[in-house]
């Protein structure tokens, strides 16, 4: 698992969140979902986010700049691999 600190907690349902961990391996299921429910790249992102952290839909919204960007280091190296595969045309 990777676990990254939050630098502004964020208050979610009633309790406050200070840490995400990143559900590893990360799964083609995750990947599928987000495919699945999106037509764009923008909402396929964050969709595959939410399912690797196991959080609610529209939980990244609540994030600072600062934490997304830490979310987006973490999870943007693992759609790269994915495009690089479609790439070389395997689906």
């Amino acid at each position: 698992m990777i676990t990254i600190t939050l630098d502004t907690p964020v208050v979610h349902d009633g309790r406050t969140v200070t840490e995400l961990t990143f559900e590893t391996p990360i799964r083609a299921g995750h990947l599928l979902k987000a495919m699945r429910s999106s037509a764009n790249s923008a909402g396929m992102t964050q969709v595959f986010t939410e399912s690797v952290l196991g959080v609610e839909p529209g939980f990244l919204d609540l994030l600072t700049l600062e934490d997304f960007a830490k979310v987006q280091s973490v999870i943007l190296p693992f759609l790269a691999s994915f495009q690089r595969l479609q790439g070389e045309g395997i689906p």
